[in-house]
């Protein structure tokens, strides 16, 4: 798990932090296409449960959903959010996997509780609607950290609305910036207010080439090659029928229980984790503050400062642990224009600077 190492996320320094201090399991609802909650390296106490509805065909809280125990499934309108694709699994396993039992992998937030919302089909499709009633449910129901792994070119005003609910009740929204190695003002999540961006990095610590940029990036995670569960009976990588791909190519472990993947998805994921483990450690600080940290702290990547290639550099855990939540330098360039006068080429730059 090279994504593990190079975040640093288990080391001495991160694991030392905090001894003494009373923990309580951050709720990250991963807003995708279901997950395989039975998987042998995925612990039942790592299932969010809603404590208050019953298994009795009753909506006992009164919220609009019959026997949500677990989450929900807004593409069949059912109680059963299982993952038919895989893709929400691998999300799920890169940020809560089991920890230290000897199996399989590990997760960044082996603590962390999964809030599985289901929202795309077997295909990956969803719908602006079903993502906005997701956001919400995830806020109304506890979440702290939201993870939306999913790709839009455009962004409706009810999806708006459900960010701004998120980020006006202290909970954190962190997009993938897309795969497609296009500028993010073509990716409409990335545009959600409150949402933190993020991009992909490869083994080198560098943007990966698929990864979109602009703007509106602010942080790379490791991207290439994740190592995460694999949901039962699938292969997304081979939905997409890529010329180069044999279907199974990516399963990993003698039951095929483990599989491998890049994309932008993953970075995200690896970022939700981050932050729910900063969540965990540092309970007093709030969802914006966390944002702050994880962005600040991060490791200057490529062209020297802020840039729109990898935002404010590469997530690391330990520097995000020391860092002062109040301490920060925000400097962007944001716009460049040349222009022709007295038979010599102007060039003005607009950015703004803040600390």
């Amino acid at each position: 798990q090279w994504a593990l190492e190079n975040g640093r996320v288990y080391t001495d320094a991160a694991e030392t932090f905090g001894t003494g201090q009373v923990r309580r399991s951050t709720i990250v609802a991963v807003i995708d296409t279901g997950l395989d909650y039975t998987h042998p390296d995925f612990a039942a106490a790592r299932l969010w449960h809603n404590s208050r509805e019953e298994k009795n065909g009753y909506d006992d809280d009164n919220n609009g959903f019959v026997d949500d125990l677990i989450g929900w499934n807004f593409v069949d309108g059912n109680n059963n959010p299982w993952d038919l694709s895989g893709h929400g699994t691998h999300i799920s396993g890169i940020i809560a996997a089991c920890t230290d039992n000897g199996l399989g992998i590990a997760g960044v937030d082996g603590d962390a509780l999964i809030m599985p919302l289901k929202v795309a089909n077997f295909a990956g499709q969803a719908r602006s609607s079903a993502v906005a009633a997701a956001i919400y449910y995830a806020v109304d129901h506890g979440a702290r950290v939201i993870n939306l792994s999913l790709g839009s070119e455009l962004v409706t005003d009810l999806e708006r609305q459900a960010a701004e609910h998120a980020r006006d009740n202290d909970v954190l929204i962190i997009v993938s910036a897309g795969n497609k190695g296009l500028s993010t003002a073509y990716t409409g999540y990335a545009t959600l207010p409150g949402a933190l961006v993020v991009g992909a990095s490869d083994p080198n610590g560098e943007r990966a080439g698929f990864s979109n940029f602009g703007t509106s990036l602010e942080v790379l995670a490791p991207g290439v090659d994740v190592l995460s569960l694999r949901a039962r009976d699938t292969d997304f990588i081979g939905l997409s029928q890529p010329l180069d791909y044999d279907d199974g190519a990516a399963f990993v472990g003698e039951a095929d229980e483990y599989y491998r993947a890049s994309g932008t998805s993953f970075s995200a994921a690896m970022v939700s984790g981050l932050a729910s483990r900063l969540m965990a450690d540092r309970p007093s600080l709030r969802a914006e503050e966390i944002r702050r940290i994880l962005i600040q702290s991060a490791v200057d990547v490529g062209a020297e400062g802020v840039d729109q290639t990898s935002g404010y550099g590469r997530v690391d855990y330990v520097r995000a642990l020391a860092a002062a939540p109040e301490a920060y330098i925000h400097a962007r360039l944001v716009a460049a224009d040349l222009s022709l006068a007295d038979e010599k080429i102007w060039i003005a730059i607009e950015g703004h600077a803040d600390a």
